[in-house]
């Protein structure tokens, strides 16, 4: 065998493909699919703001929130893009935004 680094390289990267696969695969906080498109209320602390392009190319005032409730406190921040009308709240504060979930897409 020529190249025996090569096949080496390649057996260390299908075992940890297959361990992140197997025992990684519940920890990485993905929303339901059944969540993208419906209409939900999110009450939560406002941990950042910024002014971010929004999905149709404007750029709109988006915060990330850290939220309260149970069922939903196991994803990390909840990113909310608001209308360019609405006032942003200060840091440290706490919010009600209701509005459609959009899941992102997986990396790749």
């Amino acid at each position: 065998m020529k190249r025996p680094l090569c096949l080496l390289a390649i057996l260390v990267t299908a075992a940890v493909f297959i361990y992140l696969e197997l025992f990684l695969s519940d920890l990485t906080g993905k929303v339901p699919d059944d969540l993208d498109g419906s209409t939900i209320t999110v009450v939560g602390k406002v941990q950042d703001k910024a002014f971010r392009k929004g999905f149709t190319g404007e750029i709109l005032p988006v915060i990330y929130i850290l939220p309260n409730d149970q069922d939903i406190s196991e994803y990390n921040l909840i990113q909310c893009y608001l209308d360019s009308s609405d006032s942003l709240p200060a840091i440290g504060q706490y919010a009600k935004v209701s509005g459609r979930v959009k899941v992102f897409s997986s990396p790749t």
